[in-house]
This record gives C-alpha cells, sequence and structure tokens, in this order.
C-alpha cells in the first residue's frame, strides 16, 4: 500500500478525536515496515494518542497473526488539527529546469517509467527537469477504486495527489541517476495543509527540488500548487530510500517485450514437429536477489506476475524464505514459457498476470487465462529446478498429452539414495555409474510429471528398464502404488525419457501422448 495511503488512514483515525478540525500538518512520519496487503483482507490497527486538545501521536499496526496476536509497527506520525487552515504563503517561483530530457505524456510514464496501475497514475505530464528540480501537472485519477470510501467522506490528505509528488521524485531519479535510482519513500519531515480544503483541487503543478543524501537517501522539499497560484501544500524533508534493483528488472516491470528467462532449445529437439513447444531457462543469479533489497525485489516481482490467486497462494506458503523465493521463480519461468509459446501462435497482448498458474489435487501446474481458446488441444506445463537454475517447458500437444521436464545439477548420488530409489535390477543397470545413475533418476522425475500423478509411493513407482548411454534413452514402466491408484487412468504404463546433458545439467525429458518421440 502506498505510503501515503497509510498516513490518510491515520488521518482518518485521529479525525475521530478532533472533531469539526482542519488537519493542518502531518509531522515526523516514518515507515517501518511495508504495508503488503497479501490476503484479500489485511486487519490493521490504528493508535491514536492524543499530546493536546490539537494534536496527536498516531501510529498503523499490521497484524502478522491474529491467532498470536503478533502485530508490527508500520507506519507512525505526529498529526496537528486546527479550527481552520491557515493562509498559504505565497506561491514560490517556477525554477527553469532546463531541456533535461523533454517533456513525457502519462501514457509515456506509465508503465514504462512507473510501474503504478490506472488508480494511483496522477502525473499528467512532466514538464520540466533538471538537475537539482523536477516540474509536473498532477491530477487525480479518473478510478473508482475509492468511489465507494468518498461517498460516504472525502480524504483528507488528497493521498492520490501526494502519491503523484512521490512519483515526481522518482522519475526525477530515472532521469538524473545513473544506479540505485529505483526508490521508496521512507519518512518524512512535515507536510503542511493550507487554506482550501484539499477537496476543492482536482489538479496541481508539483515542483520537487531533491538532493541526495549519501548513497541511500533522496531527501525532497515540495510544493503543491493550484491553478490559481494558491499553495495547496507543502513537503519538507521528504525521505526516499534507494534501492539498487538491476536494470533487467527495471526494464522488466516496463515492458511486455522484456524476459528475464532465456529460450532453451535443448528439451525442444526432441519433440515432434507437429507439437508446438517453448522452453526456457532462468537462472537465479540474473535477479540478484542477495542483497538486502531482496524482499523488495521479490515483492515487485510478485505483484508483476502473479494473478489475484496465485498472490494469494505465494503469501499463504509456509515454510523457509528460501521454498517461496523457488516457487515465484519457477512461476515466472512457467509464464514465460507459455508467453513465448503464445507469440509463436500469434497471440501478442498476453501479460504474465494473464496466465495463472496453479496447482491440481496431485501437485501439476496447470495453465489457465482467457487466451485458452482451442479447445481440441491440451497446453502442457512441467516445471524444475536445481540449484540455481530453473526451467520450464511448455507444449500445445494432442488431446489429453502431457509432458514432463526435470533437471539435475551434476553430482554423484548418495550411495544410500540409490538403494532407496532404485530396484536390484535397476542398479544392475546403472553398473555403479554416477552420470548413468544421475540420467535414471531425472528420467523417473520427468516421467511422473509428464504422468501427472507424482510417485505416491516413492521413487519404485518407476522401474527402468533400461539406459541407452548413446541415445540418451531411458526407458520406465509405471509400478506400485502409481500402477495399482492410477493404472486405469494412464494412456500408457511405458514410458521413454529421453536424457542429455547441458554444461553442468543433467536432463530429461517425457512425453506422454499417443505420438512417439522422435
Amino acid at each position: 500500500m502506498p505510503f501515503n495511503m497509510g498516513l490518510e488512514l491515520m488521518a482518518d483515525a485521529a479525525a475521530q478525536h478532533f472533531t469539526n478540525k482542519a488537519l493542518t500538518a502531518i509531522e515526523k512520519a516514518r515507515a517501518h515496515g511495508w504495508l503488503f496487503v497479501e490476503q484479500e483482507k489485511q486487519q490493521i490497527r490504528i493508535v491514536v494518542s492524543p499530546q493536546n486538545s490539537r494534536k496527536a501521536r498516531v501510529s498503523l499496526y499490521k497484524t502478522l497473526s491474529p491467532s498470536e496476536e503478533k502485530e508490527q509497527l508500520v507506519l507512525e506520525a505526529t498529526l496537528r488539527f486546527a479550527d481552520s487552515y491557515p493562509s498559504p504563503p505565497p506561491a514560490p517561483p517556477v525554477h527553469d529546469h532546463g531541456a533535461g530530457k523533454g517533456l513525457l505524456t502519462r501514457e509515456e510514464i506509465y508503465p514504462k517509467h512507473m510501474f503504478h496501475g490506472p488508480s494511483f497514475q496522477s502525473i499528467v505530464s512532466l514538464q520540466q527537469c533538471g538537475q537539482d528540480s523536477a516540474l509536473a501537472l498532477l491530477q487525480k485519477p479518473d478510478s473508482d477504486l475509492f468511489q465507494p470510501w468518498k461517498e460516504e467522506r472525502l480524504f483528507f490528505t488528497e493521498p492520490l495527489l501526494l502519491d503523484g509528488a512521490g512519483q515526481l521524485v522518482g522519475l526525477w531519479a530515472a532521469n538524473q541517476l545513473k544506479e540505485h535510482f529505483v526508490i521508496f519513500p521512507a519518512a518524512v519531515e512535515q507536510i503542511s495543509f493550507f487554506k482550501d480544503s484539499p477537496r476543492n483541487f482536482s489538479s496541481l503543478t508539483c515542483e520537487v527540488n531533491p538532493r541526495l543524501q549519501g548513497d541511500s537517501t533522496i531527501l525532497s522539499d515540495i510544493n503543491l500548487v493550484s491553478a490559481n497560484e494558491t499553495v495547496f501544500a507543502q513537503i519538507t524533508g521528504l525521505q526516499h530510500r534507494r534501492i539498487n534493483m538491476p536494470e533487467i528488472i527495471h526494464r522488466f516491470r516496463g515492458s511486455r517485450e522484456v524476459f528475464l528467462s532465456s529460450s532453451w532449445d535443448l528439451p525442444r529437439q526432441h519433440i515432434p514437429a507437429t507439437d508446438s513447444v517453448s522452453c526456457c531457462r532462468l537462472q537465479r543469479d540474473l535477479v540478484d536477489l542477495a542483497g538486502s533489497d531482496r524482499n523488495v525485489l521479490l515483492a515487485v516481482i510478485a505483484h508483476i506476475i502473479l494473478g489475484r490467486n496465485e498472490r494469494r497462494h505465494w503469501y499463504g506458503l509456509k515454510g523457509s524464505p528460501k521454498r517461496r523465493e523457488e516457487w515465484l521463480l519457477g512461476r515466472l519461468a512457467g509464464k514465460e514459457a507459455i508467453r513465448r509459446l503464445l507469440l509463436e501462435l500469434g497471440k501478442t497482448d498476453i501479460r504474465p498476470a494473464d496466465i495463472e498458474i496453479m496447482p491440481d489435487a496431485y501437485g501439476k501446474p496447470l495453465a489457465r487465462g482467457n487466451w485458452a481458446a482451442d479447445q481440441d488441444k491440451t497446453l502442457s506445463l512441467s516445471l524444475s529446478h536445481s540449484g540455481n537454475t530453473f526451467v520450464a517447458l511448455a507444449g500445445v500437444l494432442a488431446p489429453k498429452g502431457s509432458l514432463g521436464i526435470d533437471i539435475e545439477e551434476m553430482r554423484e548420488l548418495d550411495e544410500d539414495f540409490i538403494n532407496f530409489a532404485f530396484s536390484a535390477e535397476e542398479r544392475e543397470i546403472i553398473l555403479n555409474d554416477p552420470q548413468k545413475a544421475l540420467r535414471c533418476w531425472c528420467a523417473k522425475e520427468s516421467a511422473a510429471k509428464a504422468l501427472g500423478f507424482g510417485m505416491p509411493g516413492g521413487p519404485r513407482d518407476m522401474i527402468v528398464e533400461s539406459c541407452d548411454e548413446l541415445t540418451g534413452e531411458v526407458k520406465l514402466k509405471v509400478s506400485g502404488l502409481l500402477e495399482k491408484e492410477h493404472g486405469g487412468d494412464l494412456p500408457c504404463k511405458e514410458l521413454l525419457a529421453l536424457t542429455s546433458m547441458d554444461d553442468s545439467l543433467t536432463v530429461a525429458l517425457t512425453l506422454n501422448v499417443d505420438t512417439t518421440v522422435s
């Protein structure tokens, strides 16, 4: 949730203690964390502590665990009220900013330079931008997002226009800084509101005067002036924290043409020419999630690529942060494989969030969306990751067709694991060959993914019957609990996996179709 929406919530709560008074200032506001609305509802608690008849300290808490009553302080500020607004100071003269990069319209600003959705696209045009200041025209977005709220009462702070002022600082940073130009608000010394209620303004001229403070902070002073040259508000000491967002992520968030993964032709070589397939490979290092800004970058990626149901699932995942990261990057690879496939099929206007990937009852990823129009074809998706590499294989196959892919970083399987995963007959095929053992293990995994039921009874639900070192072909048959529970649902109980080596990876591909793998 934007910083200024949090301030508006706090103003709304504080106003209950200062009936019929005007909010004249917000002082020493500090953000201590992010107010992510991770589920459909996010419980918050606002504590208003009046200090006298005109001032209160207000704190906003996010509920982390309602059952355990755990909370996190998200935002705090001092709010001042009075019987009426003070008279505004004279409107400051507009500085000559120089040519800069020239004018940008709203259509050019969003989403190429700023990631905000339609309800928060407050900048109509960037008019001037120079080394130490920038000027823009702000306007309330034409959106019904807040209409139910505004029918009951009007905003105290006009948060959409205040958010536009912060966005202008972001545009200045993108224009003037070569690195760490992605910024997030962290604090503000004071916001002063003047004569005439903010509800009377639909558009404002905004001038920001930013300056760098060290390597991690931008401080800005801002004037918001109405069309009749009346100062609506002055912001002093607005503090933005700079984060190191990789250039590729910055471009990715503003363009449908930018992919974080790369096409991978190796698995495609084993697919019949009659089928349309796409395979991509994503390296974790490209996204650079090792630094202190890791959670911010993950949240940015999540809110770009995930739909509502997927976000709910992701935020609800239990376990380590690494598990949530791997789930997200796997979905990213899957969506990009599908988008590449759809591009080949002539569907060009598909965003990542238009593709929903959710697991079925057996954990197999299923892709859905309005783009899935061909009823006589099956879109199958398979995901795998090992170490820092994530891969996704998507294919439009014959009816009821499916595919599976598995990768493993080159290593020698532990002897105890080999004894657990392979029968005595299978171990005779492996012949103490570490590379062959890894090929056969990948083959089992890819075959189980292609069938879609996993291996409910363990690795011996899929039996290796042969492994050809020259061709990489591994023949398998269904056995054990898998055959007992799902044998009647399987189009075939004997499968062929194609294995190969690529750099430091062992790769296995299985097609579960009526077509023969070539």
